[in-house]
């Protein structure tokens, strides 16, 4: 085995020992790692969890990211940190990893059905994969929230709006905030006609610096 493949080994097995601590099931790890064998895995699940791996389908229901604010609020934040992660460098699976942690961070304490890591990899295999959620940049507050491929999306659709219903003057406030003096050019808000327009949701596509690393 030359040097150049010890390390990539050495690597894959922290991987695989990180993806079972953070609760990946092994058909997951599996398919994230398809070259790794699958009885380690299994035996690195337990001796990790001590316990047998549970059983049952995958996540693959898309509608269950989308499904109200809260949930398109957290789904949002995975991919952002995803993408990040995966723009400064990072493989995929440790993007994840970084997105799960900073997930179980934020939500973990106070969601009472919080993503586990497996709902985390459903998640990537539809924006990366399937395509059939991308992130939007709002018109209001110029975050990126998840968004169904193709939807027409404008400021009604903002999660963080439709979340803070209940003070929709204060977050109208906020998010548009009426400036003390007139600007122009670069400083100026965006219009009402400007943030009402719909945009398309076009399909996930990545940068041309991880295309490159995926050569």
């Amino acid at each position: 085995m030359s040097l150049k493949e010890a390390v990539l080994d050495q690597e894959t097995l922290r991987r695989v020992n990180e993806l079972c601590m953070a609760g990946a099931r092994p058909p997951v790890i599996r398919a994230l790692l398809p070259s790794f064998p699958t009885e380690l895995i299994s035996n690195l699940w337990v001796l990790h969890n001590g316990k047998r791996p549970p059983k049952g389908p995958l996540p693959s229901n898309v509608e269950h990211y989308l499904s109200g604010p809260s949930r398109r609020l957290q789904s949002s934040l995975v991919l952002n940190v995803f993408e990040k992660s995966r723009a400064a460098g990072a493989h995929d699976i440790d993007a994840l990893l970084t997105a799960h942690k900073q997930y179980m961070i934020t939500f973990g304490q106070t969601e009472i059905d919080p993503y586990s890591f497996d709902r985390v990899w459903g998640l990537h295999r539809e924006f990366i994969s399937m395509r059939t959620i991308t992130l939007v940049k709002c018109p209001c507050c110029n975050a990126r929230y998840v968004h169904r491929t193709l939807e027409v999306v404008n400021h009604r659709h903002c999660p963080m709006r439709r979340y803070l219903a209940h003070h929709d003057n204060l977050v109208d406030a906020v998010l548009n905030p009426e400036p003390e003096t007139t600007t122009s050019g670069s400083g100026r808000r965006p219009s009402q006609s400007q943030i009402e327009a719909g945009v398309i949701a076009l399909p996930y596509e990545m940068s041309a610096a991880v295309q490159h690393r995926l050569i």
